[in-house]
């Protein structure tokens, strides 16, 4: 008997052609909130370059660890300084 384990989405962004970013209950533990990255699939989707499901609290590392090794482009850093200053404001 195969038991196949499946994150439980609750939020999608769609940016066209199948790619999607999903986020929502773990595969592992559904109570812990990961984010995966998905491009269309004959069998479905994920990310071909990478494990596609990232745990939620590794996701700052990541973005972290990425901005202090420069390996961002200028517009992306500007993306996310826009994007945590909104997210901050929406919280206090």
């Amino acid at each position: 008997m195969e038991i196949t384990l499946k994150m439980k989405v609750t939020k999608t962004k769609d940016f066209g052609g199948g790619h999607l970013i999903e986020s929502g209950g773990a595969t592992w533990d559904e109570n812990e909130t990961s984010i995966r990255d998905r491009y269309p699939t004959r069998n479905g989707g994920f990310n071909p370059h990478s494990s596609s499901e990232i745990p939620l609290g590794d996701v700052a590392e990541l973005v972290i660890f990425a901005a202090d090794e420069d390996l961002l482009e200028p517009k992306e850093l500007a993306g996310i300084l826009c994007a945590v200053s909104a997210s901050l404001q929406r919280k206090i």
